[in-house]
């Protein structure tokens, strides 16, 4: 089976994370046709605003969500009200991103005094990236850890020096666990065989809930 496209699907990995408080307006990042966005207003979110630099994505998008602002986040200030948004996600962005730092620096002040930032990320210390590095492999497709796409790449820790240094604390950290890359029918059996010094090599993605200092 081939890998699924997250942007296009809601996302039941980040949905079952929300922080366990109202978020009545979120900004959603990189928002691809808007399903997302959509599952977010079906959870309560009254207004949900969108950025997507695929033009086609962002028509689509309008059809789910209140807004959608057409452009790329670091070519573009769109002027958000400070202290505005409850919640912006940015589901597999940071990797797309040319400088990760300078755009979460920028987007911190739109978070309202309590909001969160919810991040996921693919992580680079995942084994198979090991495995293809000792076969002296690294080699591009259009999704996953190795998309094609992607400026940045990122281990736990990195994540973590980043956040601080943009002066954001983490409130949680979770785990997608993958025995491949591709989806195979007995993936959330990585969970259980990973032991305490295996899980970063087993956990393909993070999702990760920051808030301002």
């Amino acid at each position: 089976m081939s890998q699924i496209n997250y942007s296009l699907v809601p996302r039941e990995d980040i949905l079952k994370r929300l922080p366990k408080t109202n978020f009545e307006i979120v900004l959603d990042v990189g928002c691809a046709n808007g399903v997302f966005g959509k599952a977010l207003k079906d959870l309560g979110a009254k207004k949900v605003i969108g950025i997507e630099k695929d033009a086609k994505l962002a028509k689509d998008a309008r059809n789910n969500i209140d807004v959608v602002y057409l452009g790329d986040v670091e070519s573009n200030d769109f002027h958000f009200n400070n202290s505005y948004f409850d919640l912006i996600v940015l589901a597999d962005v940071l990797e797309h991103l040319k400088d990760p730092e300078k755009f979460l620096r920028g987007y911190k002040r739109y978070l309202k005094k309590d909001g969160k930032f919810i991040i996921s990320i693919p992580n680079v210390q995942y084994y198979f990236v090991l495995w293809s590095l000792i076969k002296g492999e690294w080699k591009y497709v259009d999704r996953g850890i190795f998309d094609k796409t992607h400026l940045r790449f990122f281990t736990l820790k990195s994540i973590k020096r980043l956040l601080q240094s943009c002066g954001l604390e983490i409130v949680q950290i979770n785990r997608n666990y993958r025995l491949r890359e591709k989806y195979c029918s007995h993936q959330r059996l990585a969970k259980y065989v990973s032991l305490f010094f295996f899980r970063n090599f087993l956990t393909f993605q993070y999702v990760i809930i920051a808030r301002k200092k």
